[in-house]
């Protein structure tokens, strides 16, 4: 698998449009990992955003770092993923890291190598210890966070959610 993470930048304008695009025939509305992209009518306005939010110039939103899983040849974007600083109380149960892979891209292994080069980024960030989390009935994200070596805690009941808790140690 040849992916890299990469910033998204005014360039990828087109081929962000298409990603999007995709979740949204895939009847999906909302893409994690990608910090607000789908809030966005202008791409531009998403790109300031992010930058302000890596820089901690929001302040209802924890600094995290956006970045795209390219494919390293053809340079389509396979997936997006957002990896948080920090936790706090409000936010603790969102976790470290979240993560998206376009619909025609899945159970390829994808979303394994997308969150391996992810944790590879947090090392970066000094982040040593990281909280995973999905919904119980997201059978693709749990392998995924397992084959990261992801180590279960606990299920916990949000807003009538059941969630998986997992903790990487990187």
């Amino acid at each position: 698998m040849m992916l890299e993470l990469i910033k998204p930048t005014a360039e990828m304008k087109q081929m962000m449009l298409e990603f999007i695009s995709e979740f949204k025939q895939n009847n999906e509305y909302t893409i994690n990992g990608c910090c607000g992209l789908t809030r966005y009518d202008d791409y531009s306005d998403w790109l300031n955003y992010i930058g302000n939010v890596e820089r901690g110039l929001i302040l209802d939103r924890i600094s995290s770092s956006t970045y795209v899983a390219a494919d390293k040849k053809t340079k389509l974007i396979i997936g997006i993923i957002d990896i948080r600083h920090y936790l706090n109380d409000e936010h603790f149960y969102s976790g470290h890291i979240g993560y998206s892979v376009r619909p025609s891209m899945r159970n390829k292994g994808y979303g394994a190598e997308i969150l391996r080069l992810g944790l590879e980024k947090s090392k970066e960030l000094s982040l040593d210890k990281l909280l995973l989390t999905c919904k119980k009935d997201n059978i693709a994200s749990q392998k995924v966070i397992e084959r990261n070596n992801g180590i279960l805690e606990k299920e916990i009941i949000d807003d009538g959610e059941s969630y998986l808790v997992y903790w990487i140690n990187n």
